[in-house]
C-alpha cells in the first residue's frame, strides 16, 4: 500500500473511532486512559501523533496523553514495533481481548434512572425535621422520587410517617398513657382478656398491626379525624404499592405531593 494510501485509510480509520467515541455518553468524564485504551482496541498499531489528532477532534484535553501512553507501556497494555524507520505503538492480543471484553460488559449495565426535579416546598421539609433517623428515612424518599421510583417513594413515606408516629407517641408521657389506656382497655379478646400489653418499649410497637396503632391513636384523641384519615389513606397506599400487582403509581407530581401530605402531618405531630 502506498504512503498516500496508507494516510487516507488512516484518516478514515481515525474518522471512524472519532464517531465512536463522539456517541459515548458522558465521554468528556473519561479518563485519558479509557479513551487511549478505546484507540487501541480498534486498530492494530498507531502513534502518538493519532492518539492526539483524536484527542482534538473530540475536543479533549491532551495535557497528559503523553503520560498515560508511557504508563499505559509500564503496564503491559501496549507496546512498540518497528515500522519501516518508524516506532509505532500496538496492542497485544490479549489486552484487545480483554478490553473487548470489558466494553461488552459495561454496554449491557443497565443505565441510570432518569433523574426529575423535586419541588423546593419538599425539600426545603428536611430542615424541618430534627430526628435523624427520620431524616435518613426523609433522603431515602427523595432519592427514590428523583429515579421516578414512585412506588418505593410511596412505601418510604409510609416508613417516614409511621417512624415520626411511634416516636411522637412513645417519648411523650401523656400521649404514652392515652395510647397505653386506650389498647388494654378497648381491645380485648372473646373471653373478655387483655388482648394486648402496654407499650413499655419502643420495640413494642412491632408487636401491633399499623393499623392497630393509628386506629389507637385516633380512638384515644391523640390525633383528629382529618389526621387518621390522611394516615390511613398512606397505609393503604402503602400495602397496595409495596407488593406486586397490576396497579400503576400516579406520576411524579401527585407521588411527590402524596409524600408531602405525609410529611406535613408528621410535622404537625410535634
Amino acid at each position: 500500500m502506498s504512503h498516500s494510501r496508507i494516510e487516507l485509510a488512516k484518516l478514515e480509520l481515525a474518522k471512524s473511532i472519532v464517531m465512536e467515541l463522539e456517541q459515548k455518553k458522558h465521554l468528556h468524564d473519561w479518563k485519558s486512559e479509557e479513551v487511549i485504551k478505546f484507540i487501541a482496541s480498534k486498530m492494530k498499531h498507531f502513534d502518538d501523533n493519532f492518539v492526539i489528532d483524536i484527542f482534538n477532534k473530540c475536543d479533549l484535553s491532551i495535557h497528559d496523553v503523553q503520560s498515560t501512553l508511557s504508563g499505559l507501556k509500564l503496564e503491559g497494555w501496549l507496546d512498540t514495533k518497528s515500522e519501516g524507520f518508524t516506532l509505532v505503538l500496538y496492542t497485544p492480543r490479549k489486552k484487545q481481548e480483554e478490553y473487548s471484553s470489558w466494553m461488552k460488559e459495561q454496554e449491557n449495565i443497565e443505565p441510570e434512572p432518569e433523574v426529575v426535579e423535586i419541588s423546593e416546598s419538599l425539600t426545603d421539609l428536611e430542615s424541618q425535621i430534627a430526628n435523624s433517623e427520620e431524616r435518613v428515612f426523609y433522603e431515602e424518599t427523595r432519592l427514590c422520587l428523583k429515579a421516578k421510583a414512585y412506588r418505593a417513594a410511596i412505601v418510604m413515606g409510609w416508613n417516614l410517617i409511621y417512624d415520626h408516629l411511634i416516636r411522637w407517641v412513645y417519648f411523650d408521657q401523656k400521649n404514652l398513657n392515652d395510647f397505653n389506656k386506650d389498647l388494654i382497655t378497648r381491645w380485648i379478646n372473646k373471653r373478655k382478656n387483655q388482648k394486648y400489653t402496654p407499650i413499655v418499649d419502643l420495640d413494642d410497637f412491632g408487636n401491633i398491626k399499623e393499623s392497630m396503632v393509628v386506629d389507637v391513636c385516633h380512638k384515644s384523641k391523640l390525633i383528629d379525624k382529618h389526621d387518621f384519615e390522611a394516615l390511613d389513606s398512606g397505609l393503604k397506599k402503602r400495602n397496595k404499592f409495596a407488593h406486586p400487582n397490576s396497579t400503576q403509581t400516579a406520576d411524579g407530581p401527585i407521588a411527590s405531593g402524596h409524600v408531602s401530605e405525609l410529611v406535613n402531618l408528621m410535622l404537625r405531630l410535634k
